[in-house]
Parts: C-alpha cells; structure tokens; sequence
C-alpha cells in the first residue's frame, strides 16, 4: 500500500474563483472520485475514455477483471465517496481511495493522482482491493483483501497522452491553502497574551461539538479493552461529562499555553521558523467524526544551530481552520552533518 507516513500522496489543485478568493486552495477531490469511481463500477469502455493509454487500460482492466469475478460493479455496487491524503511535501498529488458500497460490504481502490491546472494524470494504481474498516467508530482504515496475490503495482505513464479534464461543468470544491492560517497560529503562539482569545483556535462550545463526543465513545470503548484501567478511565469520562469546561482548560488550553509559554521562555519568534510541514486528509481521524477534514502541521524551529518541531492539528469546520489539538512539548530533530 502507498505509505501515508512518508506523505506520498497528495495535490494542490486550482482554485475555483466561485468558491475561492485565494490565489490557491486545496481541493476536495470527491468529484474527480466520483467520476473515476463510475467509470470503474459501470464497467465503461475504457478506450473511451479522455484519461486512455494502452498501459493504464492495460491496469485498468487487470482490477476490472478482479471486480468481475467478486460481483464488484453497478447496480450491487455505488460509489460511497472519495477519501484522500494530500501533503505539501509533494503538492500536486494525491492518495485516493475510491469506496463502494453494497448491502453487504464497503470496497475501496487506491490510485494516485496528480494534477496540473485543470488536467489530472494517474500516475499509479494499487494492485488490489481494500476493505474500508473502523478500529474505532470515528477512525476509518484501509485494509488489503488480498484479491490479487502479487505484489505488483500498475505505474501508468507519465505524459500529457493520460492527462485529462473529467469535467468542463463541474469543478471540485476546495478549502484555502493552509499556510497562512498556520503563520498566523503560530504567530499568536509567540504572542502568549492573544493565544486564548484567538479565532484561529476551537471554542468551548466548538469543542462541546467536535471532540467531546469523539472522546467518549473512545472512553467507552476503554473500558472493554483496558479493564485494568478502568478506575482512572472512569474518573476521565467523569470529567469529560460533567464538566466539559475544565476538560477543554486541561486537556486543550493546558497544551496551547505549555508550548507558548515555552516559545516566549526561549525567546523564539516568527523569524525562527525554518519551515512548516502539513498534510491534509479525511481519513484515519481519531476522535473525530468520519470523514472530517483534519490538517497535521509541524512548525520547525532554527535556532543556534538546533531544530525543534511544533505538532498541532487543525479541523475543517464550518468553511474555516480550526486548531483543535496542540501538542503540549516540542519534539527534536535530527540533522545530518
């Protein structure tokens, strides 16, 4: 499977003026998937197809084939949705998983994507299916069915021959780049007397929203599989109901101010910040509701020849970035001579 940890599998796509105002933004790829995802279940003629080559039909139909001998295609099957991973590591593609679903079970294909303006390319096609599963009620995973028993991968071509635009009507939506809104955290991190009143972070009542009942399902959840736990399990899902205030003070504000007070102790300030990390996804979310959209930055900090890193996590909510979790200590890094 295409590694996540590496973040190998992203895109930066153009903006669409109607929904954005920036210069850039970050697509939602759920229309190019859904596209995809029924040329694929409605078993069309691939040659027909605006994204043809003689090689990526050749893949194509090697999963076509597979799909057919498992009854994976149109009416049994629909699409589901697209879920993706997208990075600035690599800022023009994407991990795509495309998911279907039938009465009885969910499937899913992975291919990656690129896209350049408005053509997109496919640059590889996992050589199998995967089942979508939820270790946790709000934590999706994919899993290989081992379908096919090689390990091959298909790797299309490379060219402007198989890039292609799906749509001349319909443009995926997207979500601003998020950089700037990083910067501006940051910025207010190095500020420790804005950092609480800061729009960029979650309120109570947003947290009350997002997290809290995430995190009690997980405390639930606990207790079955950490019985030897289960007295201080108790005393945190105490806490988490009866007074969501004081958890939201200990468990979120507690991080931001412990990572503020620690960047002001050291005297760091925007000019310290070497570079900013992110990925985007809609998937693998702990404590958080399926298929939300969830930014992972890390802020690296320069200073006197040592590196340190700023871990943060923002949510996609209501048409905007939210910080909802901050690492309380910065971590190290390690620098090749």
């Amino acid at each position: 499977m295409i590694s996540s940890n590496k973040f190998l599998l992203l895109i930066v796509l153009y903006c669409f003026q109607t929904v954005c105002a920036q210069d850039s933004c970050v697509i939602f790829p759920d229309g190019f998937g859904r596209y995809l995802g029924q040329v694929f279940l409605e078993q069309k003629d691939i040659t027909k197809e605006p994204f043809y080559t003689e090689e990526v039909a050749q893949k194509w139909n090697i999963l076509s084939d597979v799909a057919k001998t498992h009854n994976v295609s149109a009416p049994e099957y629909t699409y589901y949705k697209t879920y993706f991973l997208t990075s600035n590591i690599e800022p023009d593609v994407y991990d795509l998983y495309l998911v279907f679903k039938s009465k009885k079970d969910t499937v899913a294909i992975e291919i990656e994507a690129s896209k350049n303006k408005e053509l997109w390319t496919l640059r590889k096609i996992e050589s199998d299916f995967f089942n979508l599963i939820n270790p946790r009620k709000n934590s999706e995973q994919f899993v290989s069915n081992n379908w096919i028993t090689d390990d091959q991968k298909f790797y299309p071509n490379l060219n402007q021959t198989n890039a292609f635009s799906y749509s001349k009507d319909k443009k995926d939506d997207c979500f601003p780049d998020p950089l700037s809104f990083i910067k501006e955290y940051a910025k207010q991190l190095f500020s420790s007397s804005t950092v609480d009143t800061s729009t960029t972070i979650v309120t109570l009542d947003e947290y009350k929203e997002t997290y809290i009942p995430s995190m009690l399902e997980v405390l639930e959840k606990a207790k079955i599989k950490s019985p030897g736990d289960l007295e201080q399990i108790t005393k945190i899902e105490k806490q988490v109901k009866d007074t969501p205030e004081e958890f939201y003070k200990s468990y979120f504000l507690e991080g931001i101010h412990r990572i503020s007070n620690y960047v002001n102790e050291n005297q760091f300030s925007e000019e310290n910040i070497d570079h900013i990390e992110f990925r985007i996804q809609n998937f693998r979310n702990e404590l958080l509701g399926k298929g939300k959209i969830l930014l992972e930055a890390n802020i690296i900090l320069a200073k006197n020849n040592q590196k340190e890193g700023i871990r943060c996590k923002a949510l996609w909510y209501h048409n905007t970035w939210k910080i909802i979790y901050q690492q309380a200590n910065t971590f190290g890094i390690t620098t090749d001579n």
